[in-house]
């Protein structure tokens, strides 16, 4: 499920849902719904999701469509000594260890190279647990492409302000909202068309309600039918609707 989470919206709603098989990887689930991503989010600059979503193919085609990509964890063993990648405005790759010393790496043969100090490794109180700097490496840092972007993924969180660091969070309660109802986050029904019908019959009941809630606190309704009548036309969907104080409720037809 892909949402917006921009902070001056009024109410952020449910853009994006991809049904598949528990067998399929999620960064492949991904890869698939940027494309529909981008074409209803037209503007969007930032993307985030967390550690099984990230990939090499997400990075080049979110590249190529100018999104920046914001994962939230990180898949995989975490290094003792963790290296920081950055692209500068001259396009330079520039690697910093935690110690702080900074240098520009360089492509030896299909990889590319950073090399640091060693004089200034060996002084560093990591130098024990850093395997640049053991005597194999003699501070020679080897990476490829694939980790370089990689590694751009897993900072670019680093980038934001803190309180956009987290904006992730609130997909958990928006799943909460798809299998509250449900035993054992089992669904009801059988088959890729009824978990679709499913999903998507209740993605428009949750963006509803909150789109409900929203106009119920501003005392508009009249936007609230307008834009009713209008996804129900786009989606060509017949429900039956019971209003309550705090909740709609949608029957497909």
């Amino acid at each position: 499920v892909t949402e917006t989470s921009h902070p001056d919206n009024d109410v952020n709603l449910i853009v994006d849902i991809g049904n598949s098989p528990n067998n399929v990887d999620d960064s492949v689930i991904l890869n698939e719904r940027l494309p529909e991503i981008k074409k209803m989010l037209y503007d969007i600059v930032e993307l985030h999701f967390d550690g099984g979503y990230g990939s090499t193919d997400n990075d080049n085609l979110m590249r190529e469509m100018g999104i920046m990509p914001v994962q939230t964890a990180v898949r995989g063993i975490k290094a003792n000594v963790e290296m920081y990648i950055e692209i500068n405005d001259k396009n330079e790759i520039i690697v910093t260890c935690p110690h702080g010393q900074s240098v520009v790496a360089g492509i030896v043969r299909k990889r590319y190279r950073a090399t640091f100090n060693y004089e200034i490794c060996k002084k560093c109180p990591l130098f024990k647990k850093c395997n640049v700097a053991s005597p194999k490496n003699l501070g020679k840092y080897n990476f490829s492409e694939e980790e370089l972007y990689r590694k751009l993924r897993h900072h670019n969180i680093l980038k934001l302000p803190l309180e956009r660091r987290k904006l992730r969070a609130n997909v958990e309660a928006t799943m909460k909202e798809f299998t509250h109802r449900l035993n054992g986050h089992k669904l009801k029904v059988r088959g890729a068309f009824k978990s679709s019908l499913f999903t998507f019959a209740t993605a428009i009941a949750i963006n509803f309600g909150r789109i409900y809630r929203s106009n119920m606190k501003k005392d508009d309704n009249r936007k609230l039918l307008a834009l009713f009548a209008h996804i129900l036309k786009k989606w060509n969907y017949s429900f039956h609707i019971v209003v309550s104080k705090s909740r709609i409720y949608f029957q497909y037809c």
